[in-house]
């Protein structure tokens, strides 16, 4: 496999990629470094930690976690190498696992493979989906519009919210150009933007204030989609979860430093983190 991409193209094979060591591929090594980022502050991944049982639990979790994303990592980067010398004339690169599981595996081995890739993707799928529904019911509907509504109706529009979310992206799945992987990344740069500043402000800074986390969820968020609209083609294609990580956490710090933290909250933020030892 080495020896067939090296002699398809040397670059293939170096740090930089086809780029080689010049701004290009720094800039495009750092886009992808980037990308770690969003972990931190994920809705998705949050509510996880949130409903751990133990702090020990937490731990554990966090290091089978890190241990499982190396793994997927370097067999998802493995595929992609085997799969561009095994199969260079794919005309769509996001199908060289199921092209590979059908040329080369038994039928059964390629059907456990298919799905356990569509269980991975119905997990992210119907966690992203909740999370939505319930961000409008409970943080939109139920504060803003109808506070007297009871959980009976209050989890009817959540259904109701889901079924419309899931079939609105069925749809632009259905008709979109397959660029899968680039969407996902500039979803996933919005909400490393948006939330990332505000999660380790809020963890590791007393002196955050609600006013300096919205003002950086904002800031952050618009930065990204600016960055890809206006000024990403101009910078080398540096990945936009950078300016907008930037960006959200200056915004965060600045609006907290021009308001004040309501009474208590330093001294509770203290006194967690004292528990902690």
């Amino acid at each position: 496999m080495v020896e067939s991409l090296r002699s398809a193209d040397p670059r293939l094979l170096e740090p930089m990629g086809t780029f080689g060591l010049s701004i290009s591929g720094v800039v495009s090594a750092a886009s992808f470094a980037g990308i770690g980022l969003a972990f931190l502050g994920a809705p998705q991944l949050l509510t996880r930690f949130m409903a751990a049982r133990s702090e020990g639990e937490i731990v554990s979790g966090s290091l089978l976690a890190v241990m499982c994303i190396i793994v997927f990592d370097v067999g998802a980067v493995l595929t992609g190498m085997a799969g561009r010398v095994l199969m260079p004339g794919l005309t769509d690169p996001e199908t060289v696992l199921p092209a590979m599981s059908v040329g080369l595996l038994p039928a059964l081995f390629t059907g456990l493979f298919l799905v356990i890739v569509l269980g991975a993707i119905m997990s992210t799928a119907d966690s992203l989906l909740l999370l939505a529904s319930s961000a409008v019911v409970r943080d939109v509907v139920q504060p803003v519009f109808r506070p007297d509504l009871d959980e009976r109706r209050l989890a009817r529009y959540g259904k109701a919210t889901t079924v419309v979310l899931g079939l609105g992206a069925l749809g632009f799945a259905l008709t979109e150009v397959r660029l899968i992987f680039w969407f996902v990344l500039f979803a996933w740069s919005g909400l490393a933007s948006a939330f990332t500043p505000v999660v380790l402000c809020s963890l590791f800074w007393d002196r955050t204030t609600r006013a300096g986390a919205l003002a950086g969820m904002v800031t952050g968020f618009l930065s990204a989609v600016i960055w890809v609209i206006v000024f990403k083609s101009d910078f080398y294609g540096l990945y936009e979860i950078w300016p907008g990580f930037l960006a959200g956490f200056s915004a965060t710090i600045v609006v907290s430093f021009l308001t004040a933290p309501p009474d208590g909250a330093v001294e509770e933020h203290q006194a967690i983190w004292s528990s902690q030892g």
